[in-house]
């Protein structure tokens, strides 16, 4: 995205710092003044050398198409903030969340991995800090018996769930590039640990995850034809999930009330949330009513939706809607989910056009798009909050990276 100009140095300084941003990526517990997070500030100062160095004539920049997806999607997203004008300190910071911060992080990263060895460099330094993060979940769970919402480190379980789930297809996607029984043996225990932490977080889809996604890419990766199956897949199962909820759960049918509690809260601390068959069928029941309401509030007002003070809508306005892009409808209409479906498409055709062979590169292009596959999964059943939004973006820059690599 960037080339540095005779400035060895200062890049490598830079590159440093990216490696501090990307381990500071999953400490979202970490703030300063109670607003402002650790990532941001060291994005911040990132940005301002690089500013420096471009103002100076030390740096060149080269977009590419999922550049300028992003860049459009983030000046569209600007139309969530004019709408709540009345909102103001609620949709900016619905913004600078949702929008602002990520898109900062994905120019980030593709300004400063531009190679293959620093952006697996990069990508490792995550997972050394989500191995903590494991760490500390799984403590927590043998000393109370509960869900560890309240491990140390642990903001979000949910994100932490997902980053476990990273984790393990770091790992699992090294282990047969690897010779030696020792180290493979010791990548396995590695994996057992996280898939352990994983259990203990109860997060439904990041587990079964693990599970599906490696076989998805086996099937698809190596067969142009799959991948453009995949894609309108992709496409059409979000309009159709889209359609079903708006028209078979509309509230006119299922007087649903969004204050309404379906299902015992302790639920949701025990492990009989990923055991109980009944478990999963209230909750799909619940969540489809939930985006039949939503979507029923969004039909008003389809083009440009109802703003970003509208994010938290669920739950009389105590949650997210628990699907990305029915929360992307609603507060920024047809044309954001439009973006959306198009910048997640632009990732995937990155990942699709790379044919290299060196074990380096396959490596990055299995683990990048597992990624994405769980970034999905955890958007359709539990939104971007929790800062997946920054993690989101995050692996959309690698897929660039990694494209253009293939291209060099």
């Amino acid at each position: 995205m960037i080339k540095f100009i005779e400035t060895k140095h200062q890049s490598s300084f830079i590159q440093k710092m990216g490696y501090l941003l990307v381990a500071s990526l999953p400490l979202t517990n970490i703030k300063f003044f109670g607003h402002l997070y650790l990532f941001e500030l060291i994005a911040a100062i990132i940005f301002l050398m690089i500013l420096v160095l471009f103002a100076i004539g030390f740096v060149k920049i080269r977009l590419n198409h999922t550049d300028y997806i992003v860049l459009a999607f983030g000046f569209f997203s600007l139309i969530s903030v004019a709408i709540n004008i009345d909102s103001l300190y609620e949709s900016m910071r619905y913004y600078r969340h949702m929008v602002l911060v990520p898109i900062l992080v994905y120019f980030l990263i593709r300004s400063i991995f531009f190679e293959v060895y620093s952006t697996q460099k990069g990508s490792l330094v995550l997972i050394l800090v989500t191995i903590f993060l494991v760490v500390s979940m799984i403590i927590y769970y043998f000393r109370t018996g509960l869900r560890p919402e309240e491990a140390f480190g642990i903001d979000s379980l949910i994100t932490a769930s997902m980053l476990a789930a990273f984790a393990i297809f770091f790992f699992y996607y090294h282990i047969e590039y690897f010779e030696g029984l020792l180290f493979k043996t010791f990548l396995g225990i590695i994996l057992v640990i996280i898939f352990l932490g994983l259990i203990v977080s109860m997060t439904r889809s990041a587990i079964f995850g693990v599970f599906l996604i490696p076989i998805i890419l086996r099937i698809i990766l190596n067969k142009k034809i799959l991948q453009k199956v995949f894609l309108f897949s992709f496409l059409l199962g979000v309009f159709s999930l889209i359609f079903i909820s708006y028209f078979y759960y509309h509230p006119n049918k299922t007087n649903f009330s969004p204050r309404q509690q379906y299902r015992p809260i302790e639920l949701e601390r025990e492990i009989d949330r990923i055991t109980n068959i009944d478990s999963y069928s209230d909750d799909a029941k619940r969540r489809l009513d939930e985006w039949g309401y939503i979507l029923s509030i969004g039909m008003k007002k389809p083009f440009l939706g109802y703003g970003g003070t509208y994010y938290h809508f669920a739950k009389g306005g105590q949650s997210t809607a628990h699907n990305i892009f029915i929360s992307s409808f609603l507060t920024s209409g047809f044309l954001g989910l439009a973006l959306l479906l198009t910048l997640y498409s632009s990732a995937c055709l990155n990942i699709f056009s790379v044919n290299i062979i060196e074990p380096r590169v396959n490596i990055l292009r299995k683990f990048i798009f597992a990624s994405m596959i769980m970034m999905l999964m955890i958007g359709i059943t539990n939104d971007f909050a929790g800062e997946r939004a920054i993690l989101f973006f995050f692996v959309i820059a690698l897929s660039t990276n990694l494209n253009e690599f293939s291209k060099r």
